[in-house]
């Protein structure tokens, strides 16, 4: 198999890019074909005689432009089905969309087009459209078990139910634990997902004082008695759309509050995997009263509409029941995609790099939002939390940045006996490029600036 090294000089600037750019030539003037494999990183770094570091940022960089493909144990090959040897795309021109919160592409598509190619070529395809097991077929749910278990749960090999979306298991959590119509208790700024479910079942939202560490306990207790809610949808880490990450010492107090009320827990864990090491849910700590929602789509890719559900092991069945009344089952041919992912490293390889993209468009969404980012942001996401210094000027904010052709989303907020500081979230993930990212976000800073100034004319 060939293998393909670098020539490239100290002259160029930053020198991980230097290693992209020789790539790219080499792929343009055919000396290069697809499925070369890349020098090692470790191996590269001795040869060039340069830090193991900047060789992982240039391969990283290639596998975010979908010029490579890398799996944990497999290597890093080339991919030349992508348009990499064409001239740089320009800068997207306007709208700018930071309300829709899509996972940043970093060569998913490729992975996903090679696992249908195996799966047709195995004449597997047809034995995947017929009608199978509501919670999903047994291979598949052996293989996502462990994946969703890695965060700190303790799953038997059938409490995972797959789910068309983690939305779809949402809705099924919430019809098992909430009141025909009655409250849900979540965070004042919450998620409009759950917004619209709330709507179609006619339930209220009771809102949940929160801080820099998420929901606040005595606040939660507060809440559970002035709205008499049996239920409380929240997601700990990454908090949509605040950002937080909630603490180990503040989950055991919430779990604390909800174990002693008998209050049932809907915890959203769809960004579970972007922390650089796992942090345990709370449902691990109260099983029995939680439905813990996971998803494939923001590790993946969104039209894969793959999520997972564990519910309490006494509802197992009936959330079984309810899959199949809402929806049968998932398509057993995004499940097989994912655990062929899975089984043969290119899952990991795929969460490592939005890990780094993440990590790389949140450091740009702090040095271009200086003193406006007001949360901690040290667990990178795909989205971050704006407070502009003038917080009543957020209306003329939306409506200016909508005429530079800017799309912001106004907070969603459950209702709250006390005031609450509001603000915007802002979804990094959706750009193209980092380039266009920081256009898009040099324009909201100056809409800010713009629309404080006034105020105070």
């Amino acid at each position: 198999m060939n293998v393909w090294v670098p020539s490239v000089t100290g002259d160029e600037k930053p020198l991980y890019q230097a290693i992209v750019n020789a790539l790219k030539a080499d792929i343009r003037e055919g000396s290069v074909a697809h499925g070369t494999r890349l020098t090692p990183q470790r191996d590269l770094a001795e040869q060039l005689n340069i830090s193991v570091g900047t060789v992982s940022r240039a391969y990283a960089e290639a596998e975010r432009l979908g010029i490579v493909t890398a799996g944990v144990g497999r290597g890093t090959f080339v991919n030349v089905q992508t348009q990499a040897n064409s001239a740089p795309a320009a800068a997207s021109a306007r709208p700018w969309n930071f309300a829709l919160n899509a996972p940043p592409q970093t060569g998913e598509d490729s992975e996903i087009a090679r696992c249908l190619a195996e799966i047709g070529a195995e004449n597997r395809l047809a034995s995947l459209l017929d009608y199978l097991p509501h919670a999903g077929h047994p291979d598949h749910t052996a293989a996502l078990t462990p994946v969703v278990a890695s965060v700190g749960l303790a799953l038997g090999t059938d409490d995972l139910l797959l789910t068309p979306g983690a939305q779809h298991g949402l809705y099924i959590a919430l019809r098992l634990a909430a009141e025909q119509g009655g409250p849900i208790a979540t965070e004042a700024f919450t998620f409009s997902g759950l917004t619209a479910i709330a709507k179609l079942g006619r339930h209220s939202l009771a809102g949940v004082a929160v801080d820099d560490d998420g929901l606040l306990p005595e606040a939660l207790s507060e809440t559970l008695n002035r709205s008499g809610a049996k239920v409380l949808y929240a997601t700990p880490t990454l908090q949509t759309p605040t950002g937080t990450v909630m603490s180990q010492q503040r989950r055991e107090s919430v779990a604390a509050v909800l174990q002693s009320r008998g209050t049932w827990l809907i915890e959203d864990d769809a960004y579970a995997f972007l922390p650089d090491k796992p942090v345990a849910p709370i449902s691990a700590l109260i099983p029995d009263q939680s439905f813990y929602i996971t998803s494939f789509a923001k590790s993946l890719a969104p039209g894969l509409r793959l999520g997972a559900l564990v519910p309490p092991k006494a509802l197992r069945d009936r959330a079984a029941m309810a899959m199949r009344a809402t929806g049968w089952m998932a398509a057993p041919v995004m499940a097989e995609v994912v655990t062929r992912m899975v089984r043969d490293g290119s899952f990991d390889a795929q969460v490592s790099a939005k890990r780094i993209v993440a990590k790389r468009r949140t450091g740009i969404a702090r040095d271009l939002l200086d003193g406006l980012m007001p949360f901690d942001t040290s667990t990178a996401g795909y989205h971050v939390w704006v407070q502009p210094p003038d917080t009543s000027q957020l209306l003329s904010i939306l409506n200016a940045a909508s005429a530079h052709g800017i799309t912001l989303a106004p907070p969603l907020v459950a209702k709250t006996p006390d005031p609450i500081t509001p603000g915007l979230r802002l979804c990094l993930g959706g750009f193209a490029t980092d380039e266009d990212l920081s256009c898009a976000l040099g324009a909201v800073e100056r809409v800010i600036r713009s629309a404080t100034e006034l105020s105070y004319v």
